[in-house]
């Protein structure tokens, strides 16, 4: 399917090329028509434009191949977001055991290590003991109480010694065991990554091959690139952003302008989602993680958070939590890679801490859709930042979720 649509795309470039050719030569024709045309010039001339027609059937039909195949990209996108999200879940879930068994077997260790203590006191007071000849009884009739106390003393440290024995033997047993534990946890989490790498290449090529589908069937990209990226570096503040993106709008590129054609029923594959207030009743987290910071937490700054923080594994996949366009990508001041996501009615969502952000301006996403990547680097905590935003105005955007994660 992959190379389906490249091959689409490629049919796409060539075919474009061709008409463009075709164009500069129907003009000639058609100027030249203007002063005299014989019959032989008025045959070429109908000849090019059955050419033309014919191009521009073959790039229709590419055309349509391409979206067939974009939407194929698009679920593939969605269920390797899935599995990312599953594998992500299960790695965290074997990285706690990880903690608890090295935690018991600290725990253990110690405990063994006592128990090494006790019995070495133990037989040291055996062998005192074992050192010291009973009084004979015949020779020494007045000691004989003091033999029978020896008697049971020795006993008593015999039957001890047996149950510190069987101690120090299950503590031994049950610290191999952990570590037994310990290491089979440790496979877990390496083919655990091994799957995860692989799911996240998978990814990386999907969305590059949606990017280069969306460029080559939108017309304006590069020039709106240029554009928003001139009001980043001019904005003092997100709000100010996402005013100025406002003010500039409309920010969606246009499409190639479309070549006449009977069959206009189809819809476009990168034809923005519904925007509506309506996608915000399925919000759905960003990624997997631990919510370090909520809506109205005080900062260290004495102002209060704009939004949610989720801490996030290394490397996790960030997703988008709803339907929407892209209105911004790149890095953006001292947030780091930073997505603007438009919903709809004023609404915006702002995402920054990214270590890699995969989508391009314009191009649309659907909720689930991975649209980045959470820094790797052991130095940097990946801590990754939400806010919802209506008309530039902070909102809680935990108000909105439905409970379901990326």
């Amino acid at each position: 399917m992959v190379n389906r649509l490249y091959h689409s795309l490629m049919i796409l470039r060539r075919v474009s090329f061709s008409i463009a050719i075709g164009l500069i030569a129907s003009s000639a024709h058609i100027a030249a028509a203007q002063e005299s045309v014989t019959q032989e010039e008025l045959q070429d001339f109908e000849a090019q434009l059955e050419a033309d027609r014919r191009a521009l059937a073959a790039i229709e039909a590419a055309q349509e191949s391409a979206r067939a195949d974009l939407a194929v990209v698009n679920r593939q996108l969605l269920a390797a977001a899935q599995e990312g999200a599953r594998r992500e879940e299960e790695a965290a879930r074997i990285e706690r055991r990880l903690i608890d068994l090295e935690i018991e077997e600290r725990r253990a260790r110690e405990a063994l290590m006592a128990d090494r203590e006790g019995l070495r006191d133990l037989l040291a007071a055996l062998t005192a003991a074992s050192r010291r000849q009973p009084p004979a009884l015949a020779t020494h009739p007045d000691n004989a109480t003091d033999a029978i106390r020896s008697a049971i003393i020795m006993r008593d440290i015999a039957d001890e010694l047996e149950t510190r024995s069987e101690g120090l033997a299950a503590d031994i047993r049950n610290y191999a065991n952990l570590i037994d534990a310990v290491s089979r946890q440790q496979e877990r989490l390496t083919a655990e990554e091994v799957e995860l790498a692989e799911n996240q290449q998978e990814i990386e090529e999907l969305v590059a091959i949606k990017r280069s589908a969306f460029e080559d069937l939108t017309g304006e990209a590069d020039a709106l690139r240029e554009r928003v990226s001139a009001l980043a570096a001019r904005a003092d503040s997100i709000r100010s952003f996402l005013e100025d993106l406002e003010a500039n709008a409309p920010l969606t590129p246009g499409r190639k302008p479309p070549e006449p054609s009977d069959n206009t029923s189809e819809p476009d594959i990168e034809d923005a989602p519904p925007v509506s207030v309506a996608v915000l009743d399925q919000l759905g987290l960003p990624a997997n993680g631990r919510l370090i910071q909520a809506f109205g937490d005080e900062l260290p700054t004495g102002r209060r958070a704009e939004g949610i923080t989720l801490r996030t594994r290394a490397s996790a996949q960030v997703v988008a939590p709803s339907d929407a366009i892209i209105e911004y990508a790149g890095p953006f001041r001292s947030y780091g890679q930073m997505l603007i996501l438009r919903t709809g009615d004023g609404y915006h969502i702002v995402l920054y801490g990214l270590s890699d952000v995969y989508p391009t301006l314009g191009q649309a996403v659907l909720a689930g859709e991975p649209i980045g990547r959470m820094t790797n680097r052991a130095d940097v905590s990946p801590d990754l930042h939400m806010e919802l935003r209506r008309d530039g105005t902070p909102e809680d955007p935990q108000r909105w979720m439905s409970g379901r994660s990326g």
